[in-house]
């Protein structure tokens, strides 16, 4: 019997009850290397287009919450992705959010403010930049429907991209 195999674990830790909190991830497995060749049906039949691919996360973050009003997370990420095949690179990933969240006092609106900046693949060739900033809200019309809008601003920095995005979403 060929396996191809997937092994993850995930782990969210408070250091300081109601404040800190710090999660982190780790998973490895074997992932298609050339999707036109497409998956094995047996590890044996092409072992060649799978590699073992390895994920590491850590992320720490602050809750507070203002009132009944709103919450805030302050969250930074660094992420590390590599793997056995030399036709996939290594990546690392940083990103640093903020959120700002309606509290318990809103019932039937809510909103959510966020920005975002992640870096991957810092100081290489293929770096890429990204900034996100949103504002989305929810309206309950009855237990089964709401409503939802959402806008924002997004820019990319990637030199890959013909035509990096920048403006209004």
């Amino acid at each position: 019997i060929d396996l191809i195999h997937a092994l993850s674990a995930a782990n969210n830790t408070e250091l300081v009850r109601s404040f800190l909190f710090i999660d982190s991830s780790a998973s490895i497995d074997q992932q298609v290397i050339d999707i036109a060749q497409g998956a094995p049906a047996r590890q044996g039949d092409n072992g060649n287009n799978l590699a073992l691919v390895q994920r590491y996360s850590v992320s720490p973050y602050v809750l507070q919450q203002f009132g009944s009003f709103a919450t805030s997370q302050t969250r930074v990420r660094a992420g590390y992705v590599t793997s056995t095949s030399s036709n996939l690179d290594s990546e690392a990933e940083y990103e640093a959010s903020q959120t700002l969240s309606s509290g318990r006092q809103f019932t039937s609106f809510f909103w959510d403010l966020s920005a975002r900046y992640a870096v991957s693949n810092v100081g290489d060739d293929d770096e890429r930049k990204a900034q996100t900033y949103r504002l989305d809200t929810r309206t309950a019309l009855d237990r089964h429907f709401s409503l939802l809008a959402g806008a924002g601003y997004e820019k990319i920095d990637d030199n890959s991209l013909d035509d990096e995005p920048s403006g209004l979403i």
